[in-house]
């Protein structure tokens, strides 16, 4: 079924409303639930960050329009937002490296009404923050590839069915010997050595996957042998997920900020409620603050292509609020109902998480602090 404006925010609205219903479920299973997809169109789930020529959601078109989407998302519940089956992370790279017969190839996958789920894969145990200095090697062999090596912490990678998948063909060239493929999971040599049992967004599954002697086929390589820079794939997936991310952060910071002044108002102790009245006056402060980043990093992405400085801001501030109301909701839980006492701590395990997904917040900062300097001296220099 196709959806329009008009309708968007009844569907929206009902999938907020199983976020909230299944998210302590899907925290303690580590999985989506199996009853989070009742009542809801799976197949728009499928197809919500696809172009509109596939069926794409007409809201999410944009950068600024997923935003408004996430935040609201990720108030409902942030681990199963990212859960959520589509292309996610894997859709970027596609965007800016394939050519018209792998679009079709890849978008067709989520033309369906049953949960269909892809991933993206360039994080490796030995690169660290340096994602040009992979491991994973692609040997050219006649008419196919040859894939070895493993990636590890990828999203929904124990459930995807197609992988994007980043290797070197020639260490030698560093970025310029990396390209893109696209990974059949079903392929011979390709497995998932474990899902990772993590603190916090649970229901995202971070996977180890290894690819050992897996054959690929040469049309697989996203934008054919004639690609020379296949790594800008990437970097268009962090300008692409960094606002979103920040925004699913910013919406469920908020909720829990709001949950935590609640039970503030209701302490009977006039200093003590006074008190913590001002610390949640300067929370909403930070929190309004890291939203308006999101929405400028988003209108760059939109109106300039994208902001690496905008991006990284945005994230930083956003896992920082989160963190500081983290520690808040901690001195909170005595005081509000059980129910809410779960989701709390539920919000102080997945603070933890904020800080490291898409880069942590120390190489947000440290990046920011290039970017800056750049800026500087080309406003000095006039240049």
């Amino acid at each position: 079924m196709d959806i329009t404006s008009a309708k968007s925010d009844l569907w929206l609205g009902r999938v907020e409303s199983a976020l909230r219903s299944c998210a302590l479920a899907g925290d303690a299973q580590g999985t989506v639930p199996d009853t989070f997809f009742d009542g809801l169109d799976v197949g728009l789930l499928n197809r919500m960050l696809l172009p509109l020529e596939y069926g794409g959601h007409p809201d999410a078109q944009t950068a600024m329009g997923r935003a408004s989407i996430y935040s609201r998302l990720g108030a409902a519940d942030p681990g199963l937002t990212i859960a959520l089956p589509g292309p996610g992370l894997a859709l970027p790279p596609v965007l800016a490296l394939a050519t018209p017969e792998q679009r079709a190839n890849f978008f067709g996958r989520f033309q369906r009404d049953r949960p269909t789920w892809a991933a993206f894969a360039i994080t490796e145990a030995d690169a660290g923050s340096d994602a040009t200095a992979l491991t994973m090697v692609a040997e050219e062999r006649g008419d196919h590839f040859v894939l070895n090596g493993s990636k590890y912490f990828i999203t929904n990678g124990g459930r995807a069915e197609v992988v994007i998948v980043f290797a070197t063909v020639d260490r030698k060239r560093g970025r310029f010997g990396i390209k893109a493929f696209m990974v059949d999971a079903a392929s011979e040599g390709f497995s998932v050595d474990r899902t990772e049992d993590m603190l916090g967004l649970r229901s995202s599954q971070l996977a180890v996957l290894t690819m050992k002697d897996c054959k690929v086929p040469k049309e697989c390589l996203l934008g054919g042998e004639r690609r020379a820079d296949s790594f800008t794939g990437a970097q268009a997936s962090w300008d692409y997920m960094r606002p979103l991310l920040s925004s699913l952060i910013v919406g469920t910071t908020m909720r829990n900020l709001e949950t935590i002044c609640g039970a503030f108002e209701a302490d009977g102790t006039p200093g003590r409620r006074r008190a913590r009245q001002i610390s949640c006056s300067g929370l909403r402060a930070r929190v309004h603050m890291a939203w308006q980043l999101v929405l400028k990093a988003a209108w760059m992405f939109d109106h300039a292509g994208g902001s690496a400085l905008d991006s990284s801001m945005a994230k930083a501030a956003a896992a920082s609020v989160a963190a500081e109301v983290s520690y808040l909701a901690c001195s909170t839980m005595q005081d509000v109902s059980l129910e809410e006492s779960a989701s709390l701590e539920m919000f102080v395990r997945n603070a933890k998480a904020f800080d490291i997904l898409e880069g942590t917040g120390d190489m947000q900062r440290l990046m920011i602090t290039k970017l800056m300097g750049g800026r500087s001296r080309g406003l000095i220099f006039g240049s």
